[in-house]
């Protein structure tokens, strides 16, 4: 019995996994964003795990990013592989424009953990 509930549970949290809502668009994110303010980081995290919880994998993950704009680029470091996902408004090499950069942490063809910074060009 326990086995078969374990069973639908783990089931129904990859479906859930697998939905998303609407792509995560520059255009459709808060105006903090659009306007390249700062900060924003845990918004900007916040709307990503959304997007991309826990459990998703790293294809899903990399596809919903560059859909998103993002350039995305596979990568590794002392802790592990991630997907290092860069967006700038406007154009990147420009003084003073403002981006994210988004670290989507994997092990195992799946995602672990998201985590965001924000800078700009020239500080």
């Amino acid at each position: 019995m326990i086995s078969r509930l374990l069973a639908v549970v783990l089931a129904l949290s990859l479906f859930a996994g697998c939905q998303s809502s609407s792509p995560l668009k520059t255009a459709d994110l808060p105006a903090e964003f659009q306007n390249a303010g700062m900060p924003g980081a845990e918004e900007m995290r916040k709307r990503c795990l959304d997007q991309i919880p826990p459990g998703t994998t790293i294809e899903k993950a990399e596809k919903v990013m560059t859909d998103s704009g993002f350039q995305v680029q596979p990568m590794s470091d002392g802790q592990g592989a991630y997907l290092y996902c860069h967006l700038a408004q406007g154009s990147a090499k420009r003084y003073g424009t403002k981006n994210w950069q988004v670290k989507i942490r994997y092990s195992a063809g799946v995602v672990d953990d998201i985590s965001v910074a924000t800078g700009q060009n020239g500080s």
